[in-house]
């Protein structure tokens, strides 16, 4: 009875069952937390759900799957994640990623939940300070990488998207915001703005996009933006498909 949108519901109940009957609180609120963040804890976490109905249709015993999926979420839930209190501050705007932005960008990271992770990790599964150092910001000092970021008045993250590979003949770009942002049109302002600098700042002739093929929205948003498909490939390490993206800037 798999689940058209990825949610893992025979682990989502095992680890509910875990809880209630054992009291195993630790452990499967960890072992929740960490679904859909690699590839040997695979599936989306209950918030994943996206309430079509289809499991329910299918499942002989008649259970009221989403309004258990939804308990289960709200047991198994840690909520310690650094935003998951966090208000937005003010205003939101879109500016540049400076390089005091490290400690915000790894909040921003730490924050997402299984569904965002699983449909955007530029920088593998697990991000650390370290990770950002030694990778975009160090990319943003040697001018290898164009970067944006949506914040509050703050100092919060609360959307990241780049072109990275400005010094090669390809290169590539990635957008991806928080959970609480999801469906209010802050991607696609991202995305305008990163292409606008693409054009206009750093004149680039082309450039590519990898999106995760079950990424419905990540996949509209880019072909609405001009990206066409260009290849599809299964990636070797987490075992997902992903289409391979482009798009030719116009010259003035």
């Amino acid at each position: 009875m798999p689940c058209p949108a990825g949610v893992n519901i025979p682990a989502i109940f095992e680890r509910y069952n875990q809880l209630r009957v054992y009291g195993l609180k630790d452990s499967v609120q960890q072992s929740y937390a960490e679904m859909g963040r690699w590839p040997g804890n695979s599936g989306l976490a209950a918030d994943g759900c996206i309430q079509c109905g289809v499991c329910e249709k299918k499942c002989p015993q008649n259970i009221p799957i989403r309004k258990q999926l939804a308990e289960a979420h709200e047991a198994l839930n840690l909520q310690t994640k650094p935003y998951d209190t966090t208000e937005i501050s003010g205003q939101l705007g879109i500016e540049k990623l400076q390089q005091r932005d490290v400690a915000a960008l790894y909040r921003f990271y730490s924050s997402l939940s299984g569904n965002i992770i699983r449909a955007h990790r530029p920088y593998s599964w697990w991000v650390s300070a370290k990770l950002l150092l030694d990778g975009p910001f160090e990319r943003l000092s040697a001018g290898d990488e164009y970067a944006m970021v949506i914040g509050d008045q703050g100092g919060n993250i609360w959307g990241h998207g780049f072109v990275e590979g400005l010094g090669s003949k390809k290169p590539s770009f990635a957008v991806g915001v928080h959970q609480r942002l999801l469906g209010r049109g802050w991607g696609r302002k991202l995305a305008q703005a990163l292409l606008k600098a693409a054009e206009d700042e750093l004149e680039l002739e082309q450039i590519d996009a990898k999106v995760l093929a079950s990424n419905t929205a990540g996949v509209e948003l880019c072909r609405s933006m001009g990206f066409q498909v260009t290849g599809e490939y299964l990636d070797k390490d987490d075992g997902l498909s992903y289409l391979q993206m482009q798009k030719t800037i116009a010259r003035q």
